[in-house]
């Protein structure tokens, strides 16, 4: 997971711990699953935690698509664009992006909670994914460019 920052990239573990910039490199940089919140630093160094919750919500999401994020051609999780403008948003709205120009959006909507430690974290939205990547395949040539996880 590695948060868009002034410079480039901050690699952060799924519990939004900044990792070691060194650790990473331009050959690797598209293993990983961007997070974008503007105006958003880490408020520690290295091995320690971010300090935003809408990082760590984002941290969840990833890592709740850390299998299929690739299959389904996504590139970037990102504050839903009314959520940009609104920090102190109680539940901040998140969507999902995919690689092409322009990108195809997928509104997951909120974060799932953080689980209690050794749980799994689960969520409807990530069959509804499954099944949309199923049906439509490659989502930057779908015809339609945007989706809503957050229905029944």
């Amino acid at each position: 997971m590695l948060p868009a920052s002034e410079g480039g990239v901050i690699p952060i573990e799924r519990d939004s711990v900044v990792l070691p910039a060194r650790d990473f490199n331009a050959e690797n940089i598209d293993d990983y699953l961007r997070i974008s919140i503007p105006n958003v630093a880490p408020c520690g160094l290295a091995g320690t935690p971010w300090g935003d919750p809408r990082v760590a919500g984002a941290a969840r999401i990833a890592e709740l698509l850390a299998d299929v994020w690739r299959d389904a051609k996504l590139f970037r999780i990102r504050l839903a664009a009314d959520e940009e403008t609104n920090p102190r948003a109680r539940q901040p709205v998140y969507e999902l992006e995919t690689r092409g120009r322009p990108p195809h959006r997928i509104i997951w909507g909120s974060a799932p909670e953080a689980p209690p430690p050794g749980a799994a974290l689960s969520d409807a939205r990530l069959l509804r994914l499954d099944r949309l990547v199923e049906s439509v395949g490659n989502l930057d040539q779908a015809s339609q460019s945007q989706w809503d996880l957050r229905g029944p």
